[in-house]
């Protein structure tokens, strides 16, 4: 339970197949993920790769949105990793330009992350859910 202090929530829906249209783009995957969640993505199976990147992309645009900026020149979309903690729980990761803006002007000094995936019905890839709290 959170008793005091500043505390924002960012919460986003992806739908897998858009990013599996996406996947043979290689200039947009670089633009859009780190080297190191590229390399992840890298070690699934070929069929959970779409479904990976999706909840990775959640991430980031949940955490802009707890921010309050949406992405652009003060939150890039580098800016935010999804890497695993040694319990395999995903973890994120910020640059040091945004843990700078996050510390000094918004108060903000910790975030968490929860990713989930629900399978498609007949054939469709389903969604990807990302919530992030900061505070």
């Amino acid at each position: 339970m959170l008793s005091e202090g500043n505390c924002r929530i960012g919460v986003d829906l992806v739908l897998i197949s858009r990013i599996a249209s996406l996947m043979n783009k290689e200039a947009w995957l670089k633009r859009v993920f780190t080297v190191q969640e590229l390399g992840l993505m890298d070690n699934k199976a070929v069929r959970r790769q779409a479904e990976f990147l999706a909840g990775r992309f959640a991430v980031k645009e949940a955490f802009a949105k707890a921010v309050g900026t949406g992405i652009g020149a003060r939150l890039g979309l580098q800016d935010v990793q999804t890497l695993y903690q040694e319990t395999g729980a995903p973890v994120i990761h910020v640059s040091n330009r945004l843990q700078d803006t996050l510390s000094q002007e918004l108060n903000l000094h910790q975030w968490e992350v929860s990713i989930s995936h629900s399978p498609g019905e007949r054939g469709s890839m389903g969604y990807a859910v990302a919530m992030v709290l900061l505070r």
